[in-house]
């Protein structure tokens, strides 16, 4: 994006509209960086999120919304199990529960772009010693929401599965919701982006990624936007991240015919 803004300076180019890069912290974990631009009365016509793509036009993506299960127990001696309730065993029941019930429903979901929503268990922790029935057990769920879902709609299945199994599981209120994002293929930033794509790398492809990012924050502000971005998702978080030079120097010129031909919304 900064060699974008290069190329429009070396060019003597006057975009049609204003242009502004921002560059914000914190979207791994709390996107307080975004938030904090948009509470901030930060408005724009449209936004170009740089997540790797490998330079498609994404219109559309999940959605994550993370919270702990807790199940409860009664202590007791190893040597007598009987005399306690192990909450382990009940978590037990619940993840296949999730294995059994709730992801195959989820496979019957479908979005045109971004396929089914998913979930994964990531985290477990329960009991203290060895020789002690635990009374407690923890599970961390990552949820993967398709446009329109909501976290009330999401409690709402793990209730459910709590009464088919005859168990009781605690549901925490999420530490992260992020709904998902879906952009109108008739927006104006997505034609423009379209039409830059087409004229630097000769096509352009529209497409939806698994992945949450910044983009979804603008979404919620009513500002259109989309991802689009040199490198793979697939080299994120990996030993060895990169992204190919050449990629980087197209992905700079299809900004900067972006920012050069964008106006605002207006007749491109």
């Amino acid at each position: 994006m900064l060699l974008a803004l290069k190329l429009l300076v070396e060019q003597s180019i006057t975009p049609p509209t204003d242009v502004y890069l921002a560059a914000v912290v914190d979207e791994e974990y709390k996107h307080r960086g975004v938030t904090h631009l948009l509470e901030s009365g930060f408005r724009v016509a449209g936004v170009v999120v740089g997540e790797p793509t490998n330079l498609a036009v994404v219109t559309a993506c999940k959605g994550v919304v993370r919270w702990k299960i807790q199940t409860h127990g009664r202590a007791g001696h190893s040597s007598r199990p009987e005399e306690g309730h192990n909450a382990i065993y009940d978590m037990a029941a619940i993840i296949q529960g999730v294995k059994q019930k709730i992801i195959p429903k989820y496979k019957e979901q479908s979005h045109h772009l971004l396929g089914s929503p998913t979930v994964n268990i990531g985290c477990i922790s329960g009991g203290t010693v060895v020789n002690t029935i635990p009374d407690a057990c923890t599970i961390e769920l990552d949820r993967r929401m398709l446009p329109g879902e909501t976290w009330e709609v999401i409690r709402g299945e793990f209730e459910a599965l709590f009464r088919d199994l005859g168990v009781a599981g605690e549901i925490h209120e999420p530490y992260l919701i992020d709904e998902a994002m879906e952009t109108a293929p008739g927006e104006p930033i997505v034609l423009a982006a379209q039409a830059a794509c087409r004229k630097v790398l000769g096509s352009s492809r529209v497409q939806g990624v698994s992945f949450g990012c910044d983009a979804t924050k603008f979404h919620r502000a009513g500002i259109p936007g989309i991802i689009l971005g040199p490198g793979s998702i697939l080299q994120a978080h990996s030993i060895e991240e990169y992204v190919e030079l050449e990629e980087v120097a197209r992905a700079a010129e299809v900004y900067a015919r972006l920012c050069a031909t964008f106006n605002g919304g207006s007749e491109n």
